[in-house]
């Protein structure tokens, strides 16, 4: 599957072009990305994704780990993730 064929090319592309800069920024914390702008950043994973869930709906985000590499996979999720947080 080429990244035109994709969801979210966009994002997508953003992250590639920009991988350098975006991990020396982030490493270590997950990132939302929207269009061609980093929103938000945080080292809870479960957070950040509700936060983009509520904020921009499922599908119009990409959530991507900052791992430090000069290369990493994207990873395209195209089915809605049922996240259950165990009650306090």
């Amino acid at each position: 599957m080429l990244v035109q064929d994709l969801p979210l090319k966009t994002e997508s592309e953003f992250y590639r072009k920009n991988i350098s800069q975006i991990n020396e920024e982030y490493t270590g914390k997950y990132i939302i990305i929207v269009g061609e702008e980093v929103v938000k950043s945080d080292t809870d994973k479960i957070a950040i994704y509700k936060w983009a869930l509520k904020k921009h709906g499922l599908g119009n985000f990409l959530l991507q780990k900052c791992e430090g590499k000069k290369t990493q996979n994207v990873r395209h999720l195209r089915f809605p993730i049922k996240v259950v947080i165990p009650s306090s």
